[in-house]
């Protein structure tokens, strides 16, 4: 049986392990088909190999955003700087000149 909190796609993953575990084994004349314990390892093997496909998959993920972000940081920094010195060269040569403000800083530009 089936505990009935899995999720469904566990349900159908347990299903096919078992049917495939079971077809699997062939019986001889001193020891027959064992399903029960052969369907529950089989269970077992299938699971351990998605969690560890899975676990293997999400380390990758995340060393590479830890790469992604190494290489975006330096990124941002240039993008940053780069906006500030193109904020400080409009005001100073454009906006400030517009101001006309009549004494030294009038004079600007």
């Amino acid at each position: 049986s089936i505990p009935s909190q899995l999720p469904r796609s566990i349900h159908w993953l347990f299903l096919v392990v078992c049917l495939w575990g079971a077809m699997v084994e062939r019986p001889t004349k001193d020891r027959p088909v064992s399903r029960c314990s052969t369907s529950k390892n089989v269970a077992r093997r299938g699971i351990r190999r998605c969690v560890n496909w899975t676990d293997r998959s999400i380390d990758g993920i995340v060393a590479g955003i830890n790469i992604g972000v190494r290489l975006a940081g330096p990124l941002f920094i240039c993008v940053g700087l780069t906006l500030i010195g193109f904020v400080t060269y409009t005001y100073f040569w454009h906006a400030l000149p517009l101001m006309d403000l009549g004494g030294p800083a009038g004079q600007i530009g």
